[in-house]
């Protein structure tokens, strides 16, 4: 199909939910294909989607932010979330205009670098919203973003960055054993596919 047919009304697009999508699989030690979801939540249980929660939260929170500091009034409609694919995170605009996260694959070789890594993956995506590809001005706009974020022009607005990355990086800690399984099981990328088609 046309990309045009597959399009989804933004307006119907909550931008204040988080969205979580799932669309990952991993071979297990018995050869047996399984969702990673469901496998971390019959591990973790609630505790597993707490951590979604806190991450995909703290992304609304950072993509409003920016919002405001860049003066992006359209960033603020576009869906943001949690996606468990094959990659760090995702900017989007079929079937609709959002970005996306992966909690499960951040880079790193504990729990506060992958908690860096996570929010290093926000701002990528975040500067996706006025550049869509990865040529010299996607750099530039990334720069940008993270000049005014870190340089104080966002205390203007009531929002102090680097206590929001303290406090990301200090939430991720409570996970850690969650953290650590998913660096566990997505090690090995020939274990892994996506059960659809992906974003």
């Amino acid at each position: 199909p046309k990309a045009s047919e597959l399009m989804i009304d933004q307006s119907t697009i909550d931008p204040n939910r988080v969205m979580v999508h799932e669309n990952l699989e991993f071979k297990d030690s018995n050869d047996n294909w399984q969702s990673v979801h469901n496998y971390m939540m019959g591990k973790f249980g609630a505790r597993y989607e707490g951590y979604l929660g806190v991450v995909g939260r703290a992304f609304k929170d950072l993509r409003d932010q920016v919002a405001k500091t860049m003066g992006y009034s359209a960033l603020r409609k576009e869906a943001v979330g949690v996606s468990l694919d094959q990659y760090r995170g995702v900017s989007i605009i079929v079937p609709f205009q959002g970005m996306f996260v992966n909690p499960l694959m951040a880079r790193g070789d504990n729990t506060i670098e992958r908690a860096y890594g996570m929010l290093g993956t926000m701002l990528h995506e975040l500067a996706h919203h006025k550049e869509r590809n990865h040529g010299a001005n996607f750099p530039a706009e990334m720069q940008m973003i993270l000049l005014k974020m870190q340089g104080g022009s966002h205390k203007l607005l009531g929002f102090d960055f680097h206590r929001f990355q303290e406090k990301f990086v200090a939430s991720l800690q409570n996970y850690s054993d969650i953290i650590d399984e998913s660096a566990k099981v997505l090690s090995n990328d020939n274990n892994l596919r996506s059960r659809g088609n992906t974003f």
